[in-house]
């Protein structure tokens, strides 16, 4: 029987199910009197409905009784246990798992974490350190920066003598999407005050309409160093240039401590895992920093799956007799595009997928109702985006003739020459 994996980061739950399928979760709830929502669903209305959604249930895992009384929810434990249960019944409820954790998780988080999984149940087969999962086919020693939603993780991996270990970690608190996104917001808030004598932030509707927008905004600040954007208010929809150069200034401060941690290791390759992609993004002096694959410490779980059964049920932080990765050469053929009804596109810039009805829309750009956003960078199909409730599988192996699976949809990866 195969084993599921789950990699925690409260930015993005995402499991690899016992067949290769990915579910992503934003690590968002919402309690209602019904129950508990997590997820995709309760991020669409965290703005609108503040007291009564969560999002620091993973930071804080703990039984520390809630402020407010939920019939549901006692403690942030009950709300993690809630989207654990979600996010492995919509993989259908595998029976053993492998889990990788955040550095920033204590002994007693990981304890209460075992707890919840054998309530589920769901027999823990690892407790796999992420920076480590993450970092195994990496050739030489690193720092690796992952971003959750309300803190920083800075690893230092070293390998030698084939064998790799976590040999320091620094948390950075307050430095996390949500605090990016909370800056961000506050600069667009001031810019329409200025403009339109309008301030989106002064109503629930105009910060939900803010958040809901801003990943796509900023993936799109990849590319383009200036973009129009637009939001609805009371005066009709208004437009404001969202410039990179501005943003730098306003989150430069924001970000000193994180640089400095990073500084601390300039001797090693640094790198960024997928949830640290805005760093690069908004940075130019990160701009050329390798960043992980979105699947790159699950897809390495599930490669050393038979390695890291029968450990002790504490964060695996150091593997041995870890082969040392060849030397990647040029692959030929390569990948360039993606084949569906016919017709070719371009992975050379951001391509998106809306589902409608069944029918696939693709389009180059990136469209924020899209399901799923992706774009091809050094032969590595980087995710941009893929909704929680979107059913994908991608291939074992990255080459032309292979297929994306998204929804009852395939996509073959084909090479253009001159196209």
């Amino acid at each position: 029987m195969k084993t599921a994996i789950l990699e925690i980061n409260d930015q993005n739950l995402l499991l690899r199910a016992e067949d290769g399928e990915l579910f992503v979760q934003p690590g968002f709830a919402n309690v209602t009197a019904n129950g508990i929502e997590t997820g995709e669903e309760a991020r669409a209305v965290a703005w609108r409905e503040p007291q009564a959604s969560y999002n620091e249930y993973w930071r804080q895992l703990n039984q520390v009784t809630l402020p407010t009384t939920h019939v549901w929810a006692r403690h942030h434990a009950d709300i993690a246990f809630a989207q654990l249960k979600q996010i492995l019944t919509s993989a259908n409820s595998p029976e053993r798992l492998i889990i990788a954790v955040p550095g920033s998780f204590s002994d007693d988080q990981l304890s209460l974490l075992s707890g919840l999984a054998d309530a589920f149940p769901t027999k823990i087969e690892a407790l796999v350190d992420t920076a480590l999962a993450a970092c195994v086919d990496q050739r030489e020693s690193n720092v690796l920066v992952e971003l959750q939603l309300h803190q920083a993780i800075v690893s230092l991996i070293t390998r030698s003598d084939e064998k790799m270990i976590v040999s320091q970690q620094e948390v950075i608190p307050n430095i996390g999407v949500l605090h990016i996104y909370n800056s961000i917001a506050r600069h667009i808030s001031e810019t329409l005050i200025k403009n339109y004598r309008y301030d989106p932030l002064h109503t629930s509707e105009g910060e939900q309409a803010i958040y809901d927008q801003m990943s796509g905004w900023l993936m799109r600040l990849r590319w383009e160093d200036n973009i129009a954007i637009k939001l609805p208010s009371p005066q009709g929809e208004l437009t404001l240039q969202l410039q990179k150069s501005n943003i730098d200034k306003i989150l430069r401060q924001r970000l000193s401590n994180l640089k400095a941690a990073i500084q601390k290791h300039i001797d090693v390759t640094l790198i960024f895992s997928h949830s640290a992609i805005l760093i690069p993004t908004l940075f130019k002096e990160y701009a050329d920093t390798e960043v992980l694959l979105l699947s790159s410490a699950i897809e390495n779980c599930a490669r050393l799956e038979q390695r890291l059964k029968g450990s002790e049920l504490h964060r695996i932080t150091s593997l041995e007799n870890i082969d040392t990765p060849k030397t990647k050469g040029k692959i030929s053929p390569k990948v360039t595009h993606l084949a569906h009804d016919g017709h070719a596109h371009s992975l050379s810039q951001p391509l998106s997928v809306e589902i409608v009805s069944g029918q696939l829309y693709i389009t180059n750009d990136i469209n924020n109702a899209a399901a799923f956003v992706a774009v091809l960078e050094n032969q590595k199909l980087k995710i941009l985006k893929q909704k929680a409730d979107l059913k994908i599988k991608l291939p074992n192996h990255f080459k032309p003739g292979e297929f994306i699976h998204l929804a009852d949809n395939k996509l073959q990866l084909i090479e253009v020459v001159d196209g």
